[in-house]
């Protein structure tokens, strides 16, 4: 089951900059009841930054380049390694920290990963519950991803209404 979330967009600025004009977009995920990603170290919204400069524009499409960026710099944001123990059971502990962890993310890692395993909840600081029982004991280096997130893109496209990238 995935996870369907909307792309928000905080603040949007042009800048210019020698020789070009800079597109910096602050983002956020919400889920769709308008509740959006917090990271639970800071209880700070959990921004991102979409940025490109106008030399990188396409000469049409804005919003599927705008999207293709936004879904890199979501991967690349929500996009995290690291060890934890398995138990042959859906739970792992062990982990450096869960504040960067979300509901729904994609769970991968060595032969004790099942495949399509998703993350199910964060449990505490330290350990979460899968989807799957993992298939052996020991310690696994973990990578979690956003996989397993349907995100809703369209608030760039209605950005691309409001502003001309053609005539930047």
């Amino acid at each position: 089951m995935a996870l369907n979330l909307q792309l928000r967009i905080r603040q949007t600025i042009l800048a210019s900059v020698p020789g070009d004009v800079s597109i910096l977009i602050t983002a956020y995920l919400q889920d769709t009841l308008g509740v959006p990603f917090v990271n639970s170290s800071t209880g700070a919204v959990d921004t991102f930054l979409v940025q490109t400069g106008k030399s990188s524009l396409p000469p049409s499409n804005y919003a599927t380049f705008l999207t293709q960026i936004a879904q890199n710099a979501v991967t690349a944001k929500y996009t995290t390694t690291q060890n934890g123990t398995t138990n042959t059971s859906d739970i792992i502990t062990g982990l450096t920290s869960t504040a960067d962890l979300f509901p729904q993310m994609g769970v991968s890692g060595d032969v004790n990963i099942q495949a399509d395993t998703f993350l199910l909840a964060v449990r505490d600081a330290t350990s979460i519950r899968l989807s799957q029982i993992t298939l052996g004991a020991g310690t696994s280096v973990l990578t979690f991803t956003p996989s397993n997130w349907n995100i809703d893109y369209s608030e760039l496209t209605h950005l691309t209404t409001i502003i001309n990238f053609g005539a930047l």
